[in-house]
């Protein structure tokens, strides 16, 4: 503080102390002024700093609040032109090959638009300045300052006249740039904003990495649903085409008809894989010709016979008769019209090829490879259906021979017993008249001899006639032209009278006869001379082939609606292969005749067809050292 006065003077103490006094206040209230000075410019940069961080935040939870990379653009752009009060905010982004393009803005509608703009080559060298330096580009006024000739007609353009260029950077590397334009007028950037802006960066530059994050993960998912949709229709398709096999497998395998397993196999190849044409070929014998012998087209199925000579097709033969299948875009004069697809596959049995399956569609389709093992497998369950229907052919051509030679030997033998029959009764009536002109003669030791002879001729001519008897009533059986002569039957009563003779040749044998005939059984209706022998041609085997101290049993037993009798005898055992064979015409069971009295073979076949002529069944078992016959018959017969 200074105190001047116009003249000299002389200061007194009292005066120089309130001088003193008053600069010493004026000390501490500019000391008071400054201090408050301060507190104020730090309160309000302190204010604007948290303004700055408050708006700073807004802008980053909104451009953060999105994994949308334009959204986050777009916010980015109109956001920072507010908080700058700029007038044209645009961010750029570079892409493969360092081009780089405006992918948002923000702008006051009287400015020009610089939306989608791509950036020159004057721009780039610029960019490369940034991306080298990592820091912010400041523009307060671009007449003012030195810049490539293509740089500046670039700004020109673009009606900036001051701008504000932060790089967006990830690892060093540029990703693009938020430039910040003021098109009016010249402006002098704060330091604030040049590190708001480097601050505002770096939050776009986070949300831009996690928006492409996400967008990889996205088109990562979107990949994989469709790597999964791809191979869930292969799998439905693997699944379809699973089930149309053992569709056209079962259907194929129910068939005995080779023409009925082709037919069926191309219409249901057609129908599943939707192919113009499918055509069954076969080869003959010698391969110089394939002949079409089904074939379906569309939805209409026709059956032509068409012989096409493989000579006139060797590129395709070739590879068939080697077992290989093969597709191809394929035009004859022959075929349809325009160009078509072909897939053939070979039908193959035990290394011989016996024809193909040919599939005909657009000429712009091309066979997949689960389309081509349908067709293969198909093919295969064709061989198999095929060996089967042929060994069955084979199997009823030879039935139909065997038929016809049994039918000729039943007829040689009907014939033959009926031409023998004449000279049998003959013979047996010239014995009995030699019997009877030798008793009266005296021959002595001679008439022993000859007597013997006489029996021998008897029991053989009996035996003759009873051969030619049974295959005469073999004949009429299986002719169905003997008739039923239908009476009541007691068997309480009857069947002893039939087995009495029985009895006593089991005793004479020393052979055990058991006979279990409960008393109220019901009355049978039926054949009493069909019954009659089959009970006798059971008993008389039983007898013959049981050895002595053995068991013959009869039994007999009634249900509501038949009548069942079972012969049993111990001792003996017939074996399985031999069962089977025991009703078939003159067969006997070797070695098992214990009392050697012989037989014609035909005694159980005649059996068997009388049973079946009187309505029954008849069976027979053998375990155990027994043999068991069980005969059962219907309690009434219709006439």
């Amino acid at each position: 503080m200074c105190c001047d006065s116009p003249k000299p003077r002389q200061w007194s103490e009292h005066e120089i102390v309130t001088l003193t006094q008053i600069a010493e206040y004026l000390s501490f209230a500019l000391k008071e002024a400054h201090a408050q000075q301060k507190r104020s410019q730090a309160e309000v940069a302190f204010q604007q700093q948290n303004q700055r961080e408050r708006l700073l935040s807004k802008i980053t939870q909104q451009i953060r609040r999105t994994l949308d990379l334009g959204k986050i653009l777009h916010t980015t752009v109109t956001e920072v032109r507010h908080f700058f009060q700029a007038e044209r905010v645009v961010v750029y982004c570079y892409q493969e090959g360092r081009n780089g393009r405006a992918l948002a803005q923000s702008a006051h509608p009287s400015w020009t638009s610089s939306l989608n703009l791509r950036m020159e080559r004057a721009w780039l060298e610029e960019e490369a300045k940034l991306s080298q330096q990592g820091n912010v580009y400041i523009i307060d006024d671009l007449e003012q300052v030195e810049l490539p000739v293509e740089f500046h007609q670039f700004l020109a353009q673009q009606q900036v006249q001051a701008s504000l260029i932060i790089p967006i950077l990830q690892n060093n590397q540029v990703l693009g740039i938020i430039a910040i334009y003021q098109c009016s007028q010249p402006r002098s950037w704060q330091p604030w904003e040049m590190d708001v802006s480097e601050q505002l960066a770096t939050q776009v530059a986070i949300a831009i990495q996690q928006a492409k994050l996400y967008q990889q993960v996205q088109q990562l998912n979107s990949e994989l649903e469709q790597k999964v949709q791809e191979r869930t229709a292969q799998l439905e398709q693997a699944l379809d085409l699973e089930a149309t096999l053992k569709r056209i497998t079962d259907q194929v395998r129910d068939s005995l008809d080779e023409t009925q397993i082709l037919q069926t196999a191309v219409e249901q190849l057609a129908l599943a894989l939707g192919v113009d044409c499918c055509r069954a070929l076969v080869y003959p014998f010698g391969k110089d010709s394939s002949t079409t012998c089904y074939e379906h087209i569309s939805s209409v199925t026709t059956s032509p016979v068409r012989v096409e000579p493989i000579t006139e097709f060797p590129e395709i033969y070739q590879q068939l008769l080697q077992q290989q299948y093969f597709q191809c875009c394929f035009l004859t004069s022959e075929e349809v019209q325009p160009p078509v697809a072909i897939l053939v596959c070979s039908i193959v049995d035990e290394q011989e090829v016996l024809g193909e399956l040919r599939l005909i569609s657009s000429p712009n389709h091309c066979f997949q490879e689960l389309e081509i093992r349908l067709v293969q497998q198909v093919a295969n369950q064709c061989v198999i259906a095929l060996r089967q229907a042929r060994l069955y052919q084979e199997a009823q051509e030879q039935a139909q021979e065997l038929e016809r030679l049994n039918n000729l030997k039943d007829d040689f033998l009907s014939s033959v017993s009926h031409e023998l029959r004449s000279p049998m009764a003959n013979i047996k009536m010239a014995l009995t008249m030699l019997e009877i002109s030798f008793k009266p003669l005296k021959l002595g030791d001679l008439q022993g001899k000859i007597n013997h002879y006489l029996r021998i001729l008897q029991d053989e001519s009996k035996r003759e006639l009873n051969l030619i008897n049974d295959l005469l009533d073999l004949s009429r059986l299986e002719a169905g032209s003997e008739p039923l002569q239908l009476s009541t039957i007691k068997l309480p009563s009857w069947l002893p009278e039939i087995m009495e003779p029985f009895v006593a040749r089991a005793h004479n044998q020393k052979q055990l006869f058991d006979v279990e005939i409960p008393a109220q059984l019901p009355v049978l209706k039926s054949d009493q001379n069909a019954l009659a022998r089959i009970l006798g041609e059971l008993l008389n085997n039983a007898c013959k082939y049981t050895p002595a101290g053995e068991k013959i049993t009869v039994l007999a037993k009634a249900t509501q609606t038949m009548m069942q009798l079972q012969l049993s005898n111990s001792g003996v055992e017939i074996s399985r292969s031999e069962l089977s064979q025991i009703f078939e015409k003159f067969y006997r069971v070797p070695k098992n005749d214990p009392w050697k009295h012989g037989g014609t073979g035909l005694g159980l076949a005649l059996v068997k067809k009388l049973v079946e002529h009187l309505g029954g069944t008849i069976k027979v078992e053998s375990s155990q050292a027994q043999i068991i016959f069980t005969v059962q018959l219907p309690l009434t017969q219709n006439c």
